[in-house]
């Protein structure tokens, strides 16, 4: 039997690739401004409508942010926020996520060209191609 010496941790990380643009989150008064200028707001209302019985503007920074979490999918513009997901401190990116098994590689096809016109008509800018490791 192998016996484990030393920091042993249940924690557990994946691959992650988003197409979209990084930003400095000095240029924003909030998160709450970060996450109002780039995303869905319906859809925030819709969620939190639904979690708390109150609209996004009317919640606090906490329930924002779990509201936030809730309405995020691959195919919604999503934020990447610094300190985790291995984005540089102080900045953000801002576009599409996809979270790629290490357990399981397969070939995946992502259709970039619709989501290139979403991510301009949200005006994001300097559209990259990042990859990082995310902790779980």
């Amino acid at each position: 039997m192998k016996k484990r010496h030393g920091f042993v941790s249940n924690s557990s990380s994946s691959s992650f690739i988003v197409i979209g643009g990084m930003y400095d989150e000095s240029e924003f008064l909030s998160r709450a401004e970060i996450i109002e200028r780039f995303l869905d707001m319906e859809a925030l209302n819709r969620h939190s409508v639904r979690i708390f019985k109150k609209p996004w503007h009317e919640c606090d920074e906490d329930e924002q942010f779990d509201v936030f979490c809730e309405a995020e999918s691959s195919d919604t513009i999503t934020i990447v926020w610094s300190g985790d997901n291995s984005v540089p401190d102080g900045k953000f990116l801002v576009g599409f996520r996809y979270s790629v098994n290490d357990d399981d590689w397969e070939l995946s096809e992502y259709p970039v060209a619709g989501f290139i016109g979403k991510l301009t008509a949200a005006n994001i800018n300097n559209i990259s191609v990042f990859t990082g490791r995310r902790s779980c």
